[in-house]
């Protein structure tokens, strides 16, 4: 946000959002709903321009009523996703971050597209403008309130993990010796 202002970005036109609230607030964000100032709300809160869309749009093969904030008062997202390990690419990087802008029940229909094929879909409707992401931390598990933080192992040198860097390889390959960057984290 603090750059967003020192690159003469007006506050009111800056809107921090995700799904809920209450993964806003468990990410440490306070929650603003005032016209004036930065705004911080989630998508799925209703009563003050949230919520999604009432009638349907398509991207694709998604068809679903998207986030109403980002669909409707947003002019250029900035995606800041947890890295996470995910069964069908190995990680997900900033793929799987605009699942927000649907449904639950259409969430459902993205699974079964499969993340190459829905996630893309979603992600030509509503590309980012910028998205940040930082490569040492990220989320092993169901995702940032059920995983667990750990450094990244697959492409930071451990002694206790193969680190393959995503390549066939190197499959297998366990570090002789730990990344500076590991050692301090211990």
């Amino acid at each position: 946000v603090a750059g967003l202002r020192q690159a003469g970005v007006a506050a009111e036109k800056i809107i921090i959002w995700d799904r809920f609230d209450r993964e806003l607030a468990a990410a440490g964000y306070k929650i603003s709903k005032a016209a004036d100032g930065v705004r911080c709300r989630g998508t799925a809160e209703e009563n003050y321009e949230s919520g999604y869309q009432e009638k349907a749009a398509t991207s694709g093969k998604i068809e679903s009523r998207f986030s109403r904030i980002v669909a409707e008062q947003v002019d250029a997202l900035i995606s800041v996703p947890v890295l996470k390990t995910h069964d069908q690419c190995e990680v997900t990087l900033s793929l799987k971050n605009l699942k927000g802008l649907i449904t639950d029940a259409d969430k459902r229909l993205l699974h079964r597209l499969g993340v190459t094929g829905g996630t893309c879909d979603l992600a030509a409707a509503f590309k980012p403008a910028f998205t940040l992401m930082d490569g040492i931390w990220c989320q092993e598990g169901l995702g940032p309130l059920h995983g667990i933080p750990i450094a990244l192992k697959d492409n930071i040198h451990t002694t206790d993990l193969p680190t393959t860097g995503g390549a066939l390889v190197f499959d297998g390959f366990v570090p002789p010796y730990e990344a500076t960057l590991v050692k301090q984290l211990r």
